[in-house]
């Protein structure tokens, strides 16, 4: 079978995104995959190493816009020539020029096209920030796609029944496949690391994650339990990351929040193996792929109910779920730093759960179901949807 996935980013500083689509292409090679990946080119500095997972990579360069907002015609046009060499195409996200016309050109090609929403399906989306421009490009451009699309790749059972409201048939063209989590061969030890007084956040530096809560929090729990050090890893817009970087130099003492920036590799896995706790306080979180770095390190967390990964945590007893309400979040941090059982269970049990649940194995099974029943089912053998 030959996969192309099409995505508007393949930076490593894109986070969890990129890191998925690493796990979803080496799963698929696990299967007999032939994998090729299409997006805009790259900074060799910011590479994520996804060409030692994939067959082949084609990066185009970028027009004008950036970010969310990029535009590479070179890649559109790309599409248009070559879908049709491929049995089955992974479109990742919504509401971007390379996602949403990538897929109006895959589909327009007659290939069985899956489109990964990456949440974006959800009320919060639409009710969160440029609401009118998302409601006419969903009109315009991405109701045109999910209609046509072979299927829809969701991440877990709760982002299918966000998108309810917006699909509605979403059931019948769903697949829930989580993102595979590889641990590193050298990653084995990781658990047996000295672990010390630090609370770590690892996400992008981004207002949806609520960084702020937490840091107010943070001056509740210094003033209840002195030596520890709240650690966020993380990088974002230069705007915001000098506004969390102000904001948490007013928690006393000043030293006990530390930005180190982005941080990737052995400074990763050297942060996680030290941390004693993870916390992600997100408004919303499609799925939490640092989550499942942190249960694979053997560190529990405490996360608000917004984390898809929240029913799994707490089903397994490897962390908390709070509300984002700073007091309360304070409250469950000291909690779960005062429960040894919470710690000695999340080191013990929490990496092989990750490998059973989350592995290359068992998601790549489900992997290549989702694309042959893509496959079996392309737009022109089943009625148009409807959009509401």
């Amino acid at each position: 079978m030959k996969v192309l996935h099409v995505t508007h980013s393949i930076a490593n500083s894109y986070g969890g995104p990129t890191q998925s689509l690493k796990g979803y292409a080496e799963a698929a090679r696990r299967f007999g995959a032939e994998v090729t990946v299409a997006a805009p080119a790259c900074d060799p500095a910011d590479s994520s190493g996804l060409e030692s997972v994939v067959d082949s990579i084609h990066q185009f360069p970028t027009a004008f816009g950036k970010n969310a907002f990029t535009v590479a015609p070179g890649l559109i046009k790309w599409l248009r020539q070559n879908a049709t060499r491929y049995d089955i195409i992974h479109v990742h996200g919504l509401f971007n020029p390379i996602s949403s016309l990538g897929a109006r050109a895959c589909i327009h090609s007659k290939v069985p096209t899956v489109i990964r929403p990456f949440g974006t399906l959800s009320r919060y989306t639409f009710n969160h920030r440029r609401r009118a421009l998302k409601r006419v490009w969903f009109t315009l451009v991405e109701s045109h796609n999910i209609q046509r699309a072979a299927g829809i790749h969701f991440t877990t059972d709760a982002e299918r029944d966000e998108a309810k409201w917006r699909v509605s048939d979403v059931v019948n063209r769903s697949y829930i496949v989580p993102p595979p989590f590889s641990r590193d061969s050298n990653e084995e030890n990781v658990t047996n690391g000295r672990r010390e007084k630090i609370v770590l956040f690892l996400s992008r530096l981004h207002p949806v994650k609520n960084l702020e809560a937490l840091i107010e929090a943070w001056s509740s729990v210094t003033a209840r339990r002195n030596g520890w050090k709240l650690v966020i890893a993380g990088s974002g817009s230069p705007g915001y990351e000098k506004s969390i970087r102000a904001l948490s130099e007013t928690v006393v003492p000043r030293q006990s929040v530390e930005l180190t920036g982005f941080l990737r590799g052995d400074a990763k896995k050297e942060i996680l193996a030290r941390s004693s706790l993870f916390v992600l306080p997100s408004r919303h979180e499609n799925f939490g792929v640092a989550v499942l770095e942190a249960i694979s390190a053997g560190v529990p967390c405490v996360v608000t109910p917004e984390v898809q990964l929240a029913p799994f945590l707490a089903a397994n007893g490897l962390g908390l779920v709070s509300s984002a309400e700073p007091r309360t979040l304070a409250d469950n941090i000291v909690r779960a730093l005062d429960d040894q059982d919470l710690a000695t269970r999340a080191a013990q049990i929490g990496p092989g759960l990750v490998e059973n649940y989350f592995g290359l194995v068992s998601i790549g099974q489900r992997l290549m179901h989702m694309y042959a029943s893509a496959i079996d089912q392309r737009p022109a053998h089943r009625t148009r949807p409807s959009i509401n």
